[in-house]
């Protein structure tokens, strides 16, 4: 209803300023409309229903935290679950140099953090940064996953795989498992240091 109110405003106005015609003006405002109505859908179509269940529970962790974690599953994590982010694929376009540079190695402290042996490893970039919890794809660790990531990041997770296990936040998030939610878990930081037996 708004949209259509919108668009007939619009085509009153630019007609009556004169500077179109009414079809001209007509079409303007169909456009606007579409635009309204199918942009909505169109961002919502880029999450899919798996993740769904994960972003309403980091609605519920403290409105104060601070969230890491597989970029991937961060960019969304402000619109849906209304909590902050440490560092996401949003964030990376080399727009302003400066910026860029400081997130391009935030991203890659954040993903050598999630690959990580050990929970001290974790827990001392947690303390840095001040994150507060870990989303963790638990798929992201399986030996048979391809996940990896796009360059100069590539070579940090590369370089886990064929490291092996343990993963620190593997180990951790099996106790922290979401129902519904596939293979996503939801960890507190400062992992604990019993946390580091292996995944199976």
């Amino acid at each position: 209803v708004a949209a259509l109110v919108g668009g007939a405003n619009a085509v009153r106005a630019l007609a009556r300023i004169r500077v179109v015609s009414w079809r001209s003006a007509a079409s303007v405002a169909t456009a606007l409309i579409v635009a309204i109505v199918l942009i909505p859908r169109l961002y919502a179509s880029h999450v899919t229903a798996s993740p769904r269940p994960l972003y309403r529970a980091l609605a519920e962790i403290p409105r104060d935290a601070l969230v890491a974690g597989p970029p991937r599953l961060l960019d969304f994590v402000p619109a849906f679950a209304e909590r902050r982010v440490l560092v996401s694929d949003e964030m990376m376009p080399p727009m302003f140099v400066r910026r860029y540079e400081t997130v391009r190695t935030l991203m890659g402290a954040m993903l050598a953090a999630y690959t990580a042996a050990t929970p001290a490893e974790v827990n001392r970039f947690c303390a840095e940064h001040g994150v507060t919890h870990w989303v963790v794809d638990r798929d992201d660790f399986d030996p048979r996953s391809t996940w990896s990531y796009f360059p100069p990041f590539d070579g940090i997770v590369d370089a886990a795989r064929r490291r092996g296990p343990p993963y620190a936040l593997a180990d951790a998030a099996r106790d922290h498992a979401l129902a519904g939610a596939e293979s996503y878990s939801i960890v507190p930081c400062p992992l604990a240091a019993e946390s580091t037996q292996p995944l199976n």
